[in-house]
């Protein structure tokens, strides 16, 4: 009986077929293309024995195995937007799905990113103010009352009163300070306008079409698997027969003789 194919042998199978789109395709320019496409398959599957655990096929049954779980992978896909169209979709794609469908080129569910605010950009909505501090502020003659303490313990209020006049003063002569604050808003996805009833029938009829598609490729992909292991069990068999037709010819000239 044949083993599962580990976690490891369907990383490996996945990492190779994302570097070669030829085998993902199943297509490769040239007059040798089939043959290419064969040795690369025989070389894959060399790596994919070289596991000590998990399966161990020819480079054709590595060939039919990733195209049973490329059609499963698109069969779940089109279940998937069925379901979140009938608004009853709570369930994610598994990992192993989204590297098939990145590696086909299926588009699958959306990818929601956060994007970080730019600042000193007007396509983010930047604002700026100015906070103007007057320098008398500073120097208010109301705060600039100061209490010293005597050395007889006695506390004596001296007012710094004049000082304060002459900053007040020479503060009109200066320029004022100007502090720039920036204030930002996150920009928000712009309000759309609600998707008519005929576009979302429209759609459901699409998925569900896609999804009878891949129920007959995935049906019609186990149809031919089966073929294919009973032309192997077909040849073993005539390998045996061829066998013993042999055995039987060898036999024949000593009874002859006899």
């Amino acid at each position: 009986m044949e083993h599962r194919v580990s976690n490891a042998q369907l990383d490996e199978l996945l990492e190779y077929l994302a570097e070669h789109s030829g085998l993902v395709s199943g297509e490769c320019r040239g007059t040798r293309s089939k043959e290419i496409v064969d040795k690369q398959w025989n070389d894959l599957a060399k790596k994919l024995n070289s596991y000590e655990t998990g399966s161990s096929k020819s480079g054709e049954r590595w060939k039919k195995y990733w195209a049973d779980l490329k059609h499963k992978s698109k069969t779940r896909l089109a279940r998937w937007k069925q379901a979140s169209l009938d608004g009853t979709n709570n369930q994610d794609l598994s990992d192993v799905d989204k590297k098939v469908l990145a590696i086909i080129g299926e588009r699958g569910p959306p990818v929601f990113e956060s994007h970080p605010v730019v600042y000193g950009s007007s396509e983010h909505n930047l604002m700026t103010s100015d906070v103007v501090i007057e320098k008398s502020e500073l120097l208010s003659p109301s705060n600039s009352v100061a209490s010293l303490e005597s050395n007889d313990g006695q506390e004596e209020t001296s007012s710094i009163h004049a000082e304060s006049t002459k900053a007040t003063r020479s503060s009109r002569t200066r320029p004022r300070l100007r502090l720039k604050r920036c204030r930002s808003t996150i920009s928000r996805p712009p309000q759309t306008s609600p998707v008519p009833k005929w576009v979302i029938e429209l759609e459901r009829n699409r998925v569900h079409a896609e999804n009878k598609m891949a129920d007959a490729a995935l049906l019609m992909v186990n149809a031919a698997n089966k073929i294919a292991d009973a032309a192997l069990r077909q040849t073993d068999v005539m390998n045996k027969v061829v066998e013993v037709v042999g055995q039987l010819s060898a036999m024949l000239p000593r009874n002859n003789n006899q």
